[in-house]
């Protein structure tokens, strides 16, 4: 055997004409550190399951940490309108309504910018966590729909009769609620014991908190 690890050919006449194996070193530089094929711990199938499933549930359950940033991200841009239109339609003439047009159309272009912006850092959280955004937001927005009156009439006493502030602090009031109801939302949203049908259960039951309080500040 010579150094390219080739056999000399034998005597017998007869086996002259084998052929000689092929030279494959060059494989060494494909695989330059051999290895087991498998280096991992071998485990049945139902601990890879449960594995898998405490995964799932430690990145659903982390969604709950973020109910602060989504409650005051999902009504930003409302609110942002609501303070620029109510504002403007207050203390501008309609002589002046000319002149603040472009403005007024540069705010509410960087509302609905925000908008875009904001429901989709939203949606991204909520898929980075698995869930899905789409009722979580909508039933956030109809529960501060329902608020509304129940918040101008809990705020009343802190009103001022200068619309600016009043509206101001109004728009504090939605802040408040909304980071409220997200937490109470995410989590039910977060829980792995629930199913989906109870889940949109215990988040319509919300919608009597604004109901039931604004019948009682209507009635005291």
């Amino acid at each position: 055997m010579d150094r390219d690890h080739h056999l000399d050919a034998p005597d017998n006449e007869s086996l002259r004409t084998i052929a000689q194996l092929d030279d494959h070193s060059e494989l060494s530089t494909i695989y330059p550190h051999p290895h087991s094929e498998w280096d991992g711990e071998l485990i049945s199938r139902d601990e890879r399951e449960k594995k898998r499933e405490d995964e799932r549930l430690r990145i659903s359950l982390s969604l709950r940490k973020w109910f602060l940033a989504i409650g005051l991200l999902i009504p930003l841009p409302f609110v942002f309108v609501a303070i620029l239109i109510t504002v403007t339609a207050h203390y501008t003439n309609i002589k002046d309504l000319g002149y603040l047009l472009l403005p007024l159309l540069v705010g509410i272009g960087f509302a609905v910018f925000g908008t875009y912006r904001g429901f989709k850092y939203g949606y991204k959280i909520f898929y980075t966590h698995g869930i899905k955004a789409g009722p979580f937001i909508t039933f956030l927005l109809g529960l501060l729909l329902l608020s509304l009156n129940a918040l101008f009439l809990l705020t009343q006493p802190l009103h001022t009769g200068e619309l600016g502030i009043d509206t101001l602090i109004i728009s504090a009031s939605v802040f408040v609620a909304s980071v409220l109801y997200s937490l109470l939302l995410v989590f039910i949203w977060s829980s792995p014991r629930l199913s989906s049908a109870r889940k949109i259960a215990l988040a319509g039951m919300l919608a009597l908190i604004p109901i039931i309080a604004t019948v009682l500040l209507n009635v005291f």
